[in-house]
């Protein structure tokens, strides 16, 4: 592939084409088609040394983890607190609990934010609604008592109150969560980036409010904590021609 653009787009462009060709691809077979991304040099067809410089794509992965171990008693304390996993409230946690792992196994950020959306909203009507606050006049105007909250508001409470991330940081993950859930998600390199700094928040959020309705002990497992502002970096660029490996495909691993 041959890319004109600044330095700080080429991977971006490169990304949405590919992309979109695969979309194609994978609506026309019926099946997946997964693009990826080598390195970018301008140097001529053939030169591997010189005065050019090489853009390296970085790929989010998640590190090597150890065994964990899990107290059986843990197990059996949210099984009983579940209750009827049939009924209303049981089939909610257990929904819950199953986008939450799905999370850690999405394909990408964007697939692991939508997980953890998903997780989320399935615990909406378990929340408690956000205080009423006086009669609505026009736009922006808060809820009264009589009305009910809807799911956006009664989720921006609990990551407020609950998860005690702050309204700044909540408004960033509430865009994402409506452009998902009505169509209007880009996944541009801005959107991205956007993306890596709310899942942990999200993730936080999610957490701690299956804890509370599970009625786990704050300070015990899993740990929930305000994480750091995350620092997105989505290139490296280097002087001197790199030459790297593509990456195996199922077809060559065939």
């Amino acid at each position: 592939m041959r890319v004109a653009a600044p330095d700080a787009r080429v991977e971006a462009l490169a990304r949405e084409t590919l992309s979109q060709i695969a979309d194609v691809l994978s609506f026309a077979s019926g099946g997946r088609a997964t693009p990826s991304l080598g390195t970018f040099t301008n140097a001529p067809p053939g030169i591997t040394t010189g005065d050019y410089r090489t853009i390296m794509p970085l790929t989010r992965v998640q590190g090597p983890s150890g065994p964990v171990a899990v107290d059986p008693h843990f197990v059996g304390t949210v099984a009983s607190r579940i209750g009827d996993i049939d009924g209303e409230r049981g089939r909610r946690l257990t929904r819950a609990l199953r986008w939450l792992r799905r999370s850690f196994t999405a394909p990408d950020e964007f697939g692991e934010f939508t997980a953890l959306a998903f997780s989320y909203e399935s615990l909406t009507s378990l929340l408690l609604d956000p205080p009423a606050q006086g009669p609505r006049h026009g736009r922006g105007a808060k809820r009264s008592k009589v009305e009910k909250a809807d799911s956006g508001e009664k989720l921006r409470h609990w990551a407020l109150s609950g998860a005690h991330i702050t309204p700044e940081d909540w408004t960033r993950v509430g865009r994402l969560r409506h452009g998902l859930f009505h169509g209007g998600l880009s996944e541009d390199e801005a959107t991205r980036a956007t993306t890596l700094q709310s899942i942990p928040l999200l993730r936080l959020a999610v957490t701690t409010a299956l804890k509370h309705l599970l009625g786990l002990p704050p300070d015990g497992p899993p740990a929930t904590t305000v994480p750091p502002g995350v620092v997105v970096k989505v290139q490296l660029t280097t002087q001197g021609v790199v030459q790297t490996k593509p990456p195996d495909t199922e077809a060559d691993e065939a």
